[in-house]
């Protein structure tokens, strides 16, 4: 089941009363327009002695592809594109490029103009790497979806005529998330209050690093780990993946003991390290061949199902940020000190939600439009306080579920296929060899 629908709507809250309405009217306009838009009547009507928060999604780059045809025109004669030479889908997505650079300069103009600019900070900022086959991401290896550096190593850079001069223009290679932005903007503001009511963040204020005169800057930040994934779902339990390396078995004997899997999609970031487990880096031709080999041999105790590959990869990457040379084995303390890491990030983690879908949320029920479909306790007329608790538990229920067909289904199994071919290949070589 596929499902498909119109989803832009416009929010006013007035005098505590929240209400909605699909802006159709809006459809087929770039959505840096449409915010850009929103933003400059915003500012032009706020009060200057007040603070000013805004956050733009701006949705550039990314489907779905809404084109300017003059932005195309302009890119396919910068970069001499014609018919013949050019992808159709790479223009689009450069010229979206192009609308989102024009948005960015006239949100610019209006703080200038609305005297705003002098104390106002910018953050630019990303959150994956660009597709594959419309993308480019090199030096870095693999693209959105993947926890390679093509996937998830971002750029990102913040401007305020409040920062140092001497540190405008500068650049730093510590290490930052996306969850510092929250600490570290209160701090540079020098907001008093807390709206996460002093619980614990995830984030950690980098306000010095960024804001520091040149000279005082830490040469290493208050960060020195990120977790960039942790999926426990998407183990391919279809399929009979081993790492047979000796070194491995104490380690994975001891994280047993906190229901970790090395099987797991898991990626972290721990000082120039960096160790990812999981199919992203199963295939090790060496190890497999070996394995075929072995079975055509007529070994009486091979699983024919079993396939061999490394479930864990360990780069320092800094120095080999292309991720190219995996170094597990030469250090297996590191390996082990990071898988420790991310079984504790497994203990303490929330519960994935994954729900089958849902007919009765089709936005074709709806006129085509995401809407919500759920009708509170309320809604239906209950007033028993058991009524309602029931029915509460049951909508839990159902959001709180995981659909294990869509989770073997996922983008990911695609992958799998193509290697499932490759390997066929492998052992046809093999049964030649022999």
């Amino acid at each position: 089941m596929e499902m498909c629908g119109y989803d832009l709507r416009e929010g006013t809250n007035k005098n505590g009363v929240y209400e909605d309405k699909v802006r159709y009217d809006l459809n087929g306009t770039q959505k840096v327009t449409i915010l850009t838009d929103e933003f400059n009547k915003i500012v032009r009507r706020h009060n200057k002695t007040e603070p000013l928060f805004a956050y733009l999604s701006f949705h550039a780059v990314h489907t779905p592809i809404v084109i300017n045809k003059k932005d195309i025109t302009q890119i396919k004669d910068t970069y001499q594109r014609t018919n013949k030479n050019c992808n159709k889908k790479r223009t689009q997505i450069l010229s979206m490029g192009t609308g989102m650079d024009r948005a960015i300069g006239r949100i610019v103009e209006t703080l200038q103009r609305n005297n705003m600019w002098e104390n106002t900070i910018i953050v630019f900022a990303n959150d994956n790497g660009g597709r594959a086959t419309i993308s480019d991401n090199f030096p870095y290896k693999r693209n959105k979806s993947s926890t390679l550096e093509g996937g998830i190593r971002v750029p990102a850079f913040i401007h305020s005529n409040l920062l140092p001069e001497s540190r405008r223009g500068e650049r730093t290679d510590n290490l930052m998330d996306m969850t510092d932005w929250l600490p570290t903007l209160l701090s540079m503001s020098q907001c008093r209050a807390r709206p996460f009511a002093d619980k614990p963040l995830d984030g950690i204020d980098q306000s010095a690093m960024i804001a520091s005169e040149i000279e005082d800057v830490p040469t290493t930040g208050p960060r020195d780990e990120i977790l960039h994934h942790m999926d426990y779902l998407k183990t391919f339990s279809h399929r009979n993946l081993e790492d047979p390396r000796e070194f491995l078995t104490p380690i994975r004997e001891e994280l047993k003991e906190k229901g970790f899997n090395i099987k797991f999609h898991t990626g972290i970031r721990y000082k120039n390290w960096k160790l990812l487990t999981g199919y992203v880096v199963f295939r090790d031709y060496k190890l497999e061949r070996h394995h075929l080999e072995s079975q055509t041999e007529g070994s009486g105790d091979s699983d024919p199902t079993l396939e061999l590959g490394k479930l864990v990869a360990l780069f320092d990457i800094v120095e080999d940020y292309r991720e190219k040379t995996d170094i597990s084995e030469q250090n297996p303390e590191i390996v082990k000190l990071l898988l420790d890491k991310l079984a504790d990030y497994y203990q303490s983690s929330v519960d994935i939600r994954f729900p089958k879908l849902m007919p009765e949320a089709d936005p074709k029920n709806f006129n085509d439009t995401w809407t919500p479909w759920i009708k509170t306790a309320e809604e239906h007329g209950f007033n028993h306080p058991l009524q309602i608790q029931f029915y509460n538990l049951e909508i839990d229920r159902l959001f709180y579920s995981v659909d294990m067909h869509l989770v073997e289904n996922s983008e990911y199994r695609s992958e799998f296929k193509l290697r499932k071919h490759s390997r066929a290949s492998m052992r046809k070589s093999a049964a030649g060899n022999a």
